[in-house]
Parts: structure tokens; C-alpha cells; sequence
């Protein structure tokens, strides 16, 4: 999946370690984020560990959270973000799915 001409990298670790994170996004100059995946344990701690990333996403860039129908982690913070700060788009809501929500920064 790699591709460093297009500044497209895999790594797989731990995301409550964002010093290593950081460390390694920055070690390839990157500063922000164009999308992020958060799918990680989905209890509400680990959530709002991994939504630290948010600061580093870029102006148009996009925040996919997995689990948004069923999990309290990630049903609760979809459900209390502040619609005048994000665009909230929720996917796979059926009752049969794990449910997938899109999330962008509103531009002020």
C-alpha cells in the first residue's frame, strides 16, 4: 500500500501512541492528515484518545469512524460532536451494519 512518491504510508501500531505516530508522519515531512481511519477499540476512552488526531488534519480533510451504529465509544462521539463545527455524515446506518460515519471540519 506504500507509495512514497505519493505520499501514501501504512503503519501499523497502536494508535494511543501518538508520540511514535507523530514521530513517524513527521520523519517523512508530513504535518497534517488529508484522511483518517479510526477503527480502533471502540470503547469511549480509546475514542477520545484517537480523536487527539483531529488537530492534525488538514482543511479539507476527512475523519472515517467505524462502529458509529452499535459502540459506545464511537456512538457517543458521533452524536456529541457540534454540528457548527463538523459536517457529520453517517453511512451504513442499517441495523444490520457496524455503521461507518464521515466527518469534515466546517471552514469558518
Amino acid at each position: 500500500i506504500n507509495d512514497d512518491k505519493n505520499n501514501v504510508f501504512t503503519l501499523k501500531i497502536d494508535s494511543s501512541d501518538m508520540d511514535k505516530v507523530l514521530s513517524f508522519v513527521k520523519s517523512h515531512g508530513i504535518e497534517k492528515f488529508d484522511f483518517i481511519l479510526l477503527d480502533s477499540w471502540p470503547s469511549i476512552n480509546q475514542v477520545l484518545n484517537d480523536w487527539r488526531y483531529v488537530d492534525f488534519l488538514s482543511e479539507n480533510g476527512i475523519i472515517a469512524l467505524h462502529d458509529t451504529n452499535f459502540h459506545p465509544g464511537p456512538t457517543d462521539l458521533v452524536n456529541n460532536l457540534k454540528n457548527d463545527k463538523y459536517e457529520i455524515s453517517k453511512r451504513c446506518v442499517e441495523k444490520t451494519d457496524w455503521g461507518m460515519t464521515f466527518i469534515t471540519k466546517k471552514v469558518n
